[in-house]
Formats: structure tokens, C-alpha cells, sequence
């Protein structure tokens, strides 16, 4: 097998830094942000089944429920969800944790319930993320902004305290983030050190193929069904270039999906040679909007931040609390390009 070239984007400082939280403590948490998604949850298990390899304590845990279609992912069937049947044992596994590992989010409001919670903790909070804007809220930060993923980030700062191969299980759930997070290697945060450490993997993984496999076709029939309803009832095209899609709270229960299933949902109309951005509206409660923005020109991070958000230049998110109708005006405001005389029906 040929040698690949290895070179990390940490510096010294930061590897060194990985290296003695991980060996001058035993009991890890891991959480991630609210609406999981592939790298989200690729990183956390990642780490999480390299830590279980160290005989560390550690806890994986959630703040919404992850979808079902994560479950194939080693590690996820141990996770912890914040909802009120494990809401006593997490903060109490929390109170007791020494670090609590900060994935793929930069604001502790990304929590949801259980930010405030997290705020009040008087222990290590270290953040491993790639998204812009970070806040001050953390004890360490090993953020890499303008990386692929916070999975090539984990592999990273594993690759730096473990010989490789490593575990066949981290391997296929870095590489699942890695490949969703990149959308198949074709945004523009793919860089070279994405399809080296790709490369790496792959060689170490004879199933790897399965791996996209699993991302590409798991997709249920009452998604199927869900998306359909979307597509046809509740998009709007645009002034030729921009499509916005709005689904409601009543929409989850018709086809028996939930919020989560609603990943990848925002990305499709960019598929068409025409369109350069997609707008998504969740609403998650009443007068409580999730928003996602993809663009494909058009740095649609400085709409999201007027919506409480972050992410990237062609790809973010926000929140709104109020009713459609505002929410609407407060668009057509703030880009009018986006959104001009356009319909919900």
C-alpha cells in the first residue's frame, strides 16, 4: 500500500493541547448541536469510540433526537437525548464530566434546552468546530474555520495521538460526515487536506463504499412522501433564481417523520442549473422558525446573522421567533432578491 503524505492543519500547540486534555482526564462528555446531521454526529461518535478505546468514562450526548437513519453509525446506540426521560441522568453525568467535548457548533445557544444548563458548568468546555464567528464561552478552542468538517477535524486531532489504522468503526463514521458535509467532495471548503485525509481512510477501509451507500439510500418511503408534499405544496420559485421552502409543525405528523428527517431537504433545489440560493423555513414550535440558506454566489451568512445565525458564506442557519407572515417581511427586507411577491399555498 502506498504512503500517503500526511500533513496536520493543527498547529503544534493545538495537537499538544488535544493530547493532554484527553490523557490527564477520565470522565468526557460529548454534545452536539440541536437537528443533527451527518458530521455532527460522525465527529461525536468518532470521538466518542476513540475515547472508549482509551478506557476513558464518556458520554455521547444529544440535545434533540437524532434521526433514526444515524442509527447504522457505531456509538449512536449508546447516545443520550435531552428530553425528560434522561433529562436528571445528563446533568447530573454533566455536573460529574471533567471536559465536555463542543462539536460542530460555536454558540452555546446551538444547545437548545439544554444551553443554559451547559452555560452554568463550571468545567472544561472545549469546541471543535469549523464554522465562522465563534464565541468567547469556551475554555479551549480548537476550532478550525473554513475546514471541509468538524469530522476532519476529529480525524486530525485523533491522528495525532493514535497509529494509524484506527478502529474501522471511527474510520466509517469520520468519513460519513467528511462525505455529507462536503457534499460528495464538491463545496468549496473541500480542500487538499479533505481528500488526503479521505484518501487515508479509504485505503485503510475496503468497505468504504458502503459507507455512501448508507448516506445515499437512506432515505424511507414516508420521507420520500414528505419531500414530495414540500416540493409541490409549499416552494415557490422566485425571480427565476431563488427557491424558498416553508414546512409547518402539522406537516411531521402527516407522514409520521420528524424534524431530523428533514436533512438534505435545502439542498436539493440547488441541484437545478438555474437557481443560486434555497431558503428553508422549519417551523419547530408555534412562532418558532429554524431557517437554512444555501447559495451558490451570494454570501448568505449576513442574512442568517440577522436571524441569530452562523455557518458559512454559501451555507447557514438562523432561528425566528414570531409568525410567518413577519418573518416573510423581515426577508423580503433584508434581501430582496431572495424573496419578492412570493406565496405559500
Amino acid at each position: 500500500m502506498d504512503q500517503i503524505t500526511f500533513f496536520s492543519s493543527y498547529s503544534s500547540e493545538a495537537l499538544s493541547t488535544f493530547r493532554s486534555l484527553v490523557e490527564q482526564h477520565h470522565r468526557f462528555a460529548i454534545c452536539t448541536h440541536m437537528g443533527s446531521d451527518y458530521d455532527s454526529v460522525g465527529s461525536s461518535s468518532g470521538l466518542y469510540l476513540f475515547l472508549k478505546t482509551l478506557n476513558k468514562e464518556v458520554y455521547n450526548i444529544f440535545p434533540t433526537a437524532p434521526s433514526q437513519n444515524f442509527r447504522w453509525i457505531k456509538g449512536m446506540e449508546d447516545c443520550l437525548v435531552y428530553e425528560e426521560s434522561q433529562k436528571k441522568l445528563i446533568e447530573e453525568t454533566l455536573t460529574n464530566t471533567e471536559v465536555l467535548f463542543c462539536l460542530d457548533f460555536n454558540d452555546l445557544k446551538r444547545l437548545d434546552k439544554l444551553s443554559d444548563f451547559v452555560e452554568s458548568l463550571h468545567i472544561k468546555k472545549v469546541l471543535i468546530d469549523h464554522h465562522q464567528n465563534p464565541t468567547d464561552e469556551f475554555t479551549n478552542n480548537l476550532a478550525k474555520i473554513g475546514a471541509s468538517s468538524t469530522s476532519e477535524l476529529i480525524y486530525d486531532l485523533i491522528r495525532s495521538m493514535a497509529k494509524v489504522p484506527f478502529h474501522p468503526e471511527i474510520l466509517k463514521a469520520l468519513y460519513a460526515g467528511i462525505i455529507s458535509d462536503t457534499g460528495g467532495f464538491q463545496y468549496n471548503t473541500t480542500q487538499a487536506s479533505t481528500h488526503r485525509i479521505a484518501a487515508e481512510i479509504i485505503s485503510y477501509l475496503p468497505d468504504h463504499t458502503k459507507v455512501y451507500e448508507k448516506i445515499s439510500s437512506d432515505f424511507t418511503l414516508a420521507q420520500f412522501q414528505f419531500f414530495q408534499n414540500i416540493f409541490l405544496h409549499h416552494s415557490r420559485l422566485v425571480r427565476e433564481d431563488t427557491i424558498i421552502q416553508w414546512i409547518s409543525i402539522d406537516d411531521y405528523g402527516k407522514y409520521g417523520v420528524t424534524q431530523d428527517d428533514t436533512e438534505g431537504l435545502v439542498n436539493y433545489p440547488m441541484r437545478i442549473q438555474s437557481i443560486v440560493n434555497s431558503v428553508l423555513i422549519k417551523q419547530t414550535e408555534p412562532n418558532f422558525f429554524k431557517l437554512s440558506f444555501r447559495s451558490k454566489e451570494e454570501n448568505i451568512l449576513e442574512i442568517a446573522k440577522k436571524f441569530e445565525g452562523g455557518g458559512h458564506k454559501m451555507a447557514a442557519g438562523g432561528r425566528y421567533i414570531g409568525n410567518l407572515s413577519d418573518l416573510i417581511e423581515k426577508i423580503v427586507i433584508l434581501k430582496p432578491l431572495l424573496v419578492c411577491g412570493f406565496y405559500f399555498h
